[in-house]
């Protein structure tokens, strides 16, 4: 049997009849089972620890040894946390603030982002932060007795030059350290919930944003315990913020992962432009940007409209488009995603999950359905969540559906209609309203 990724993120050293038993692997790669008497004193138990990290030729043998000085000499454990390597605008950003901010907290939060990011300085502002790849950042990790992030902890939180299965397997494993997923979006997505299964990933907690999800997670996915419901970090500051300018609506389409490669398998590319370019998804989205319809409803309605396309496809639109007074990019250097969201008087998605954050806020929504598109089906289809029974707003097709949805909203006075207003109610009931960070600090402890 050869090692895995996943098999260092699940397995657990055990005690069993006196005997320790220990996962490693040989020089060839292959699983074994290191089996070692567990009575003996703590004394000759250290020193046979410190003598196999001095002894380890993987690379992380010293490092471990350092990290088992460093903890045994912390006043309070070091939470390490992050998101992407640019970012700090998800669930990660705000526990680590909420954190900072809370000497009675009882923990040492540290948050890791490259230094060019323009989001650097404000986070230090928070608190220690420290650059993504750099020896602080090394440091830090050999102190953190859990690694954290609203992303895939084993890609985003180590260095780019540390191996994933090496550190799980000469690192986190024996020093017994915790990973916890705050997630970055509501997991509802049959397609590609999968992936998140705890054999695949192995976290030590999962944050769900309502009991549906929790419940998910716990039977589908196999957390069991593991899965909480305590409502997202970033759900605490979550308030629709009027403006005295002209209404504002927000078209927020997700992406398509056939068409773009994720930033966490290269630094975001198209596998072919002309291929995306070509698509019925950019087809799509362009023909709701220059539509001459979308357009006279926006100078009647006295609005305009903002394009914010997902992270990981953003890059493709912005030379592509022929943008107006009325349909204008949305500036992630002008607001962050959060704050685009919470300053929309209307928005528009094609099943994004960013609409549960929107619907937190009680803002209207329309679906916006593409029945020639060939990944519309999978990016619609549900685990817990259905859009026909249970979504937030009505699904449409096309310019002219999408219009009509939008005057009536308009007719409304840019307020939720009653219907949808009960089923944000329901979806989110249970969940700790204005306290979610402390409900997930909780959580982490308890772990």
């Amino acid at each position: 049997m050869m090692k895995t990724v996943a098999l260092f993120r699940n397995v657990r050293p055990i005690e069993h009849e006196g005997s320790a038993y220990r996962v490693g692997t040989n020089d060839k790669n292959q699983v074994c089972v290191r089996k070692s008497p567990a009575s003996r004193s703590a004394a000759r138990r250290s020193f046979a620890t410190a003598l196999g990290d001095l002894r380890d030729r993987s690379g992380f043998g010293r490092l471990r040894l350092l990290a088992r000085v460093l903890r045994k000499l912390e006043n309070k454990p070091t939470w390490l946390i992050g998101e992407r390597w640019d970012t700090a605008q998800d669930n990660g950003a705000a526990l680590f603030k909420h954190l900072a901010a809370d000497e009675r907290a009882g923990v040492r939060p540290v948050y890791v982002i490259e230094r060019n990011s323009p989001e650097f300085a404000s986070m230090s502002r928070a608190g220690k932060v420290v650059a993504h790849g750099s020896w602080r950042h090394k440091l830090e990790l050999c102190r953190a007795s859990l690694l954290i992030s609203a992303f895939d902890v084993d890609t985003y939180i180590l260095p780019r030059d540390w191996g994933k299965v090496e550190f799980l397997e000469h690192f986190h494993y024996p020093l017994g350290g915790r990973r916890v997923f705050l997630g970055h979006g509501v997991s509802y997505r049959t397609s590609r919930i999968g992936s998140l299964h705890r054999l695949m990933l192995g976290y030590d907690l999962v944050v769900a944003s309502s009991v549906g999800e929790r419940d998910f997670f716990a039977k589908e996915l196999s957390y069991g315990r593991r899965a909480v419901s305590t409502g997202l970090p970033r759900f605490d500051t979550l308030t629709r913020m009027r403006s005295d300018r002209r209404r504002m609506i927000l078209f927020a389409p997700t992406w398509r992962q056939g068409l773009v490669v994720p930033s966490y398998r290269s630094m975001g590319a198209a596998e072919d432009r002309g291929e995306f370019m070509a698509s019925q998804y950019f087809r799509t989205v362009r023909s709701i940007l220059e539509s001459p319809r979308v357009a006279e409803f926006l100078e009647d309605a006295g609005a305009e409209l903002r394009f914010l396309p997902h992270y990981e496809a953003a890059e493709f639109f912005t030379q592509n488009i022929s943008f107006t007074d009325r349909v204008k990019m949305a500036d992630l250097r002008e607001h962050s995603f959060q704050e685009w969201l919470r300053l929309c008087d209307a928005y528009v998605t094609d099943f994004s999950s960013s609409f549960f954050d929107v619907a937190f806020m009680r803002t209207p929504i329309v679906y916006l359905d593409d029945p020639n598109d060939p990944d519309a089906d999978l990016e619609r289809s549900g685990s817990f969540f259905d859009a026909e029974t249970d979504g937030f707003g009505p699904i449409v097709e096309g310019e002219d559906g999408l219009v009509n949805a939008l005057a009536r909203i308009a007719e409304n006075g840019f307020e939720m209609e009653p219907e949808y207003h009960e089923r944000v109610e329901v979806f989110f009931e249970g969940v700790p309203l204005g306290s979610s960070t402390k409900s997930v600090v909780e959580a982490i402890k308890a772990i």
